[in-house]
């Protein structure tokens, strides 16, 4: 018998709290759970249910990726011990781990926005969590590679939610996500100086970022060739008031470069995708509708 996920109101989790309040103001976003988790209970751990209240961002993620990947066509499994999501093909296995950090805390952490008055945009603090979470996914791999669970020449896939920020996460051209995996820095303009003409539109090259006590931090994990096991780094805000089909067309598959086990282009089969490339001294990313090509 499939159960609501939502079995009280009150919870320790303060996130619980604020993801029961909204859903209840939004009747259809009620019905959307109970349909999502009507899917996924059979691919779901025992526990999942009552991890939700404790948890519910982190697990929503993991339910929501699960039935997305569903909806597309994927033929999905959810093995234990392993990876959270594994997806079969005529011609091999695609591993996906999924994570949703938190806001974090301290100086490096992202800040909760003041209501009604203009703030700055934290994105040094958001590519940070970001970080700390593609590395513990990344030392996740090596573990199961090592015990034999995922092959070492398997596509990985680490599938990152920004639904536990404070804030907007992906209002720009080059969202934060992108900023984490690429040397990609603020944008900049070149402006002739004899003609006063603009000449180009860029983004500023940035290897790195600091923490407060001013420690750099990598912003190079896609060139980084110890990360090459990553294939691509699959990313949404995961906000649970939308709806299944703009969710799915907010999914970010971001390639990694220089991966040992790359997947094709528009490999998802939905949202929207980014391959960057080199081409001399340049690095290009750009990010495009991914087409609908059928599994």
């Amino acid at each position: 018998m499939v159960q609501t996920l939502f079995k009280q109101r009150d919870s320790p989790s303060s996130e619980y709290e604020h993801m029961y309040n909204r859903i209840m103001q939004v009747p259809e976003a009620r019905q959307r759970f109970d349909d999502m988790w009507r899917i996924f209970q059979p691919y779901a751990d025992r526990n999942f249910n009552d991890e939700f209240s404790f948890h519910p961002l982190e697990r929503f993620w993991e339910m929501m990726l699960t039935v997305a990947l569903l909806d597309g066509g994927l033929d999905v499994s959810c093995p234990k011990p392993g990876p959270d999501i594994c997806i079969s093909s005529a011609e091999r296995l695609v591993w996906i781990e999924a994570v949703a950090p938190s806001s974090g805390s301290g100086s490096n952490g992202v800040p909760i926005p003041p209501e009604n008055i203009m703030f700055d945009y934290p994105e040094t603090q958001i590519i940070l969590r970001f970080r700390n979470a593609l590395d513990n996914k990344h030392e996740g791999r090596k573990k199961y590679v090592e015990d034999g669970i995922v092959a070492a020449d398997d596509p990985y896939v680490i599938a990152l939610s920004g639904g536990r920020m404070n804030v907007l996460i992906d209002s720009d051209e080059s969202p934060a996500v992108l900023k984490a995996l690429l040397p990609i820095g603020p944008h900049e303009v070149l402006i002739n100086t004899a003609t006063g003409k603009i000449e180009e539109w860029r983004y500023a090259f940035r290897p790195n970022i600091s923490k407060v006590n001013g420690s750099p931090v990598s912003t190079e994990f896609f060139l980084d060739s110890q990360y090459s096991g990553i294939s691509a780094v699959l990313f949404s805000e995961a906000n649970f008031l939308i709806g299944p089909t703009d969710a799915r067309s907010n999914f970010l598959v971001i390639h990694n470069p220089i991966a040992a086990n790359p997947l094709p282009q528009g490999w998802l089969g939905f949202g929207r995708e980014c391959i960057p490339r080199i081409e001399g001294d340049k690095l290009l990313a750009e990010i495009k509708s991914i087409e609908l090509t059928g599994h």
